[in-house]
């Protein structure tokens, strides 16, 4: 996958139509607007790519992204009517899953805010 300039990975096992309502949800966030993208999925050598995005590239930066997007992501995530999984991997490997269904739980959301600070060398 090629991630260009994006800090983050965020991938769900529900598939594009998720990624895309996902995006849709970001897009009408002031904060988020313009900080996530699709990413499309690369092809194995000898295979051409089918075009289909598989997951969604977001630039952390700096002004607050982080808590912009624990905070959308848990809204997004709660008012979700089908079971889901989110993998969320920063550009340094260290990654999060987060079941839609432990959404609300005080442990996850630590986690999360804790994968979304940017290293001290990166701030």
């Amino acid at each position: 996958m090629t991630e260009g300039n994006s800090d983050l990975a965020i991938r769900t096992d529900a598939g594009p139509d998720e990624l895309l309502a996902l995006l849709d949800w970001f897009v009408h966030d002031d904060v988020l607007r313009g900080r996530v993208h699709p990413l499309v999925g690369t092809a194995d050598a000898g295979q051409m790519s089918n075009g289909i995005y598989e997951a969604l590239g977001v630039a952390l930066g700096s002004g607050g992204i982080a808590s912009a997007l624990s905070i959308s992501l848990r809204t997004w995530l709660t008012h979700r009517h089908s079971d889901l999984k989110l993998t969320l991997t920063r550009s340094d490997g260290a990654h999060l899953e987060i079941d839609a269904a432990r959404v609300d739980s005080v442990q996850v959301m630590r986690e999360l805010r804790d994968l979304l600070e940017l290293p001290a060398d990166q701030s």
